[in-house]
């Protein structure tokens, strides 16, 4: 992975890069798995939507935001991982508490340290607080929904597989976010490929659409270029 593949990523978007994801599934993997979604449900929503397109390498943390009883660890395992890891980093946190989305699981003092070292965005399966100071530090952020408070805010586990938006997610996948949603990369395949695949479906587009704004287009003109394409 570098920089500019990362860069590439974003600019095709999560929609983009889902079709690529998927026909790369259908090269390379069996017919189960063709059948698993890599990106997240609507209930993960662009809070920021004003700064765009993200990629990066993805860290997950687990977290507790009301229940004083969780046996909690110390935020220095969380946050010495990132600042070991080369950015960019997209942070994944998951509210693992008993009123999952109750209490915020992510505030602008915590965006501001995230972006100092190297976090790209982050994405919240939960709420979030003080989205104004968030968008100040300009953090993209995605998430569920607002709230004001949290109760005994508690780091649970770091960088283990979870389930976010009814995605499965695992450390140091690829992770593209923009408003669509947020789409995964998973580690068995070949950005490269990846790339390819969403070129490939990209320049398809571009035809279709030069063919459907063509004086005289006809919807027979529409099913003799699609027969072109097999």
């Amino acid at each position: 992975m570098n920089h500019q593949d990362l860069q590439k990523i974003e600019e095709f978007g999560s929609a983009m890069i889902a079709d690529a994801v998927k026909i790369d599934m259908e090269k390379i993997s069996n017919n189960l798995d063709t059948q698993i979604l890599n990106y997240t449900g609507p209930e993960i929503k662009s809070l920021t939507p004003e700064f765009g397109a993200i990629a990066g390498k993805i860290i997950t943390a687990e977290v507790t935001t009301n229940d004083p009883d969780s046996n909690g660890i110390s935020w220095d395992n969380y946050y010495d991982l990132i600042d070991k890891e080369s950015s960019p980093i997209i942070s994944i946190i998951k509210d693992i508490d008993t009123k999952h989305g109750r209490g915020a699981s992510f505030g602008d003092g915590m965006a501001a340290l995230h972006k100092s070292l190297g976090v790209v965005g982050v994405v919240i399966d939960g709420t979030v607080r003080d989205i104004d100071g968030i968008r100040e530090i300009k953090l993209p952020i995605w998430g569920k929904g607002l709230v004001p408070g949290h109760g005994a805010f508690k780091l649970i586990r770091v960088n283990s597989q979870i389930s976010v938006g009814q995605l499965l997610i695992n450390p140091s996948e690829i992770l593209i976010a923009d408003s669509d949603g947020c789409t995964k990369i998973p580690n068995k395949h070949n950005i490269k490929d990846i790339l390819k695949h969403a070129s490939n479906i990209t320049n398809k587009e571009v035809k279709m659409h030069q063919l459907l704004n063509q004086p005289g287009f006809t919807y027979a003109k529409f099913k003799n270029w699609k027969k072109s394409l097999k």
